[in-house]
């Protein structure tokens, strides 16, 4: 690998760490690795109390930095990316219901409006803007 990531990494493991990129964390072996030299140098020789809580912090900070990664990615991860569209809606008896067909701009739904209005002065109309957004569920 170079040390200049792709211009889309999906993985941690498609690029180095360090790229800058949403996934831009460091890959579990890595990981595993810094832990296990940590542990040998603070069993193995590092007695000043001093230097061995700042490798601790450090230890501390690099897993804290990953969770907030890690959640960062896992709340970006969308099924799909939120729709909104904007709707003009009438007053029928007891309910509003749908006047047409949804638009996915709200000048369009506005000129819409104006148009359901002129034509229908006596009746009450309003815009509604509609929006989904889908997710990712863990199932287990």
């Amino acid at each position: 690998m170079t040390d200049q990531a792709p211009a889309a990494c999906p993985t941690p493991e498609t690029h180095n760490w360090g790229c800058g990129c949403p996934t831009d964390q460091m890959p579990a072996s890595r990981l595993a690795e810094a832990v296990s030299i940590l542990h040998d140098a603070m069993d193995n020789g590092v007695k000043d109390p001093v230097i061995r809580q700042k490798l601790i912090g450090q230890l501390v900070g690099a897993c804290h930095h990953a969770a907030e990664l890690r959640a960062a990615v896992e709340q970006s991860a969308e099924a799909h990316p939120p729709r909104e569209t904007w709707r003009v809606k009438v007053w029928d008896v007891d309910e509003w219901m749908p006047a047409g067909v949804s638009s996915s701009h709200r000048e369009s739904g506005l000129n819409r409006l104006t148009v359901r209005r002129s034509a229908n002065p006596d009746d009450k109309f309003r815009l509604v803007r509609e929006t989904t957004t889908w997710t990712v569920e863990e199932t287990g």
